[in-house]
């Protein structure tokens, strides 16, 4: 991170710092396995469709209100059909603007599953007051993070997923 990043990150702390948490749970996932392909913008793995699948099966039950996504086809593809399955739309987000993110996830309540990247999500919990999550290995897909806002504290937890779908296994 460059010291301007650090100096922008410090005057979010600074301006939310005092501020009511709008969000209950904000939950970090990075995008499933993907292709190696050698493009910018690879698209899933079959393992990578079933570690989605094995997610649907986590998120069911935890009251996901809003499902966000980077405009990549990994993380479309991950969010997608988890979003499809609650009955919620794919909110696109610039993953380059971690801050403005922050922001709105400040002022927005509800509960979030972000889908990102390895590379950006370990900032996006920085800023939201969360554990320092990173650094991830380019082949790690296996966690995922949630982070609970409650009495201005924010509480992360690591949870873990495999590339399994129980409803393809049987």
């Amino acid at each position: 991170m460059t010291m301007l990043r650090y100096l922008l990150t410090g005057l979010v702390f600074a301006c939310l710092a005092g501020a009511a948490q709008a969000a209950d749970v904000v939950y970090l996932v990075r995008h499933a396995e993907k292709i190696a392909d050698g493009t910018s913008d690879p698209k899933l793995t079959d393992e990578g469709r079933a570690r989605v699948c094995n997610l649907q099966g986590f998120f069911a039950g935890k009251g996901l209100t809003h499902v966000l996504s980077s405009d990549y086809h990994r993380t479309r593809d991950t969010a997608t059909p988890l979003a499809k399955s609650l009955g919620l739309k794919v909110e696109e987000y610039d993953p380059k603007h971690q801050v403005v993110l922050a922001m709105m996830l400040k002022n927005k309540p509800g509960t979030y599953l972000i889908v990102g990247h390895s590379n950006t999500l370990p900032e996006l919990s920085l800023v939201l007051g969360g554990d320092d999550i990173g650094p991830w290995g380019e082949n790690e897909y296996d966690q995922f993070f949630e982070l609970r806002f409650a009495g201005g504290e924010v509480t992360t937890t690591k949870h873990q997923s495999d590339a399994q779908c129980p409803v393809l296994a049987e």
